[in-house]
């Protein structure tokens, strides 16, 4: 893992979003809450900080900003209204099981 000054210059790009992660994390009467947030905050720092750094932000800065922007999601309650959004917009995608007919 390279150190906090070369990782600016490194390729990190966002993961792909969990949705099923989005919706635990935003619902506060799921028991697994908890672990979506860190999860999703988890698999997001390095980008944003990456970002940050990028664009000018000193080391502590980088990580003032991330922090302050991640403290903004929960206070501002933006995973639910990101997930009203576009979950109810997914179409849920399932692969039929081995037991369902398929249509001819």
């Amino acid at each position: 893992m390279p150190d906090e000054t070369d990782i600016a210059a490194s390729r990190t790009s966002f993961a792909t979003t969990l949705w099923t992660q989005v919706v635990r994390a935003a619902d506060p009467s799921s028991p697994a809450r908890r672990e979506a947030l860190e999860a999703l905050f988890a698999a997001y720092w390095r980008p944003l900080y990456a970002f940050a750094r990028r664009r000018g932000a000193s080391v502590e800065d980088a990580k003032d900003s991330v922090q302050g922007f991640l403290a903004r999601v929960l206070e501002k309650d933006w995973l639910a209204a990101a997930c009203a959004r576009s979950c109810s917009r997914r179409p849920l995608r399932r692969s039929p099981s081995p037991a369902t007919p398929r249509p001819n």
